[in-house]
């Protein structure tokens, strides 16, 4: 996910950001190219973070130079497929900034609309659209996770699904859910709270580990988020 023509990187924090509100898909409306491409015994990961603003002095819509932090940015990135990051670059003429930002807006609250990230009007109708996340992961993780007994097996598809479905569906999904409480935090209890922030910090190791391969274990899932929004809780 590096940017190739630009002389400015983003840190790791940002890498997992554009990816969470990227969804796994090219964020050019009219594109929406997954990101992901199943090969026959690998997926790989094509996408390629576009800086909006140059990094280079002579680069593409490089008229509005920022500092040399702001272009490593977020705000001064993008990401895209490689078609989609060539043609932006090739015809900047045709791709102003503000456009380019309003891409990354609107993309984030397609999102939101097809997973219904919404405020609530009280914690039964927060804990149906939870459910949705929470049921998903959970027959994912049981049925191809990393604890059954097929991790002992060298010739096991099953690591190799994990890892996608990982990629594809569960960090999707934790970011989503993040959102939905973020959304939602005046249902919450002081407790919920907490307990958010704690799965804030299991998604941000669980993204770190599989996302930038970092050797890491980190903060372990707290199971008080199966009870998220639940009124025996409140």
């Amino acid at each position: 996910m590096e940017c190739t023509k630009g002389r400015v990187n983003p840190d790791t924090t940002t890498k997992l950001r554009l990816f969470a509100d990227s969804g796994g898909f090219c964020q050019k409306p009219d594109c929406l190219r997954p990101l992901f491409k199943d090969l026959e015994d690998d997926t790989i990961y094509i996408a390629e973070m576009a800086h909006i603003i140059a990094a280079s002095g002579d680069g593409p819509r490089s008229d509005k130079i920022p500092s040399e932090t702001d272009k490593a940015a977020y705000s001064n990135l993008i990401l895209l497929c490689p078609s989609c990051h060539t043609e932006i670059d090739k015809a900047e003429i045709h791709y102003p900034v503000d456009l380019i930002l309003s891409w990354k807006t609107e993309h984030r609250n397609r999102l939101h609309r097809a997973f219904g990230i919404i405020k609530c009007t009280d914690r039964h109708s927060a804990r149906h659209l939870a459910q949705r996340f929470l049921r998903e992961n959970k027959v994912i993780f049981e049925t191809y996770g990393p604890m059954g007994d097929e991790r002992f097996n060298p010739e096991s598809p099953l690591p190799k699904l994990w890892s996608m479905k990982m990629l594809d569906t569960i960090l999707p999904n934790n970011r989503n859910l993040l959102s939905l409480c973020d959304a939602n935090e005046d249902l919450l209890t002081n407790r919920e709270l907490v307990t958010v922030e704690r799965f804030r910090q299991h998604v941000a190791d669980l993204e770190a580990r599989h996302i930038s391969r970092l050797d890491i274990c980190g903060q372990i899932y707290p199971p008080e988020m199966d009870d998220i929004f639940d009124e025996e809780t409140a």
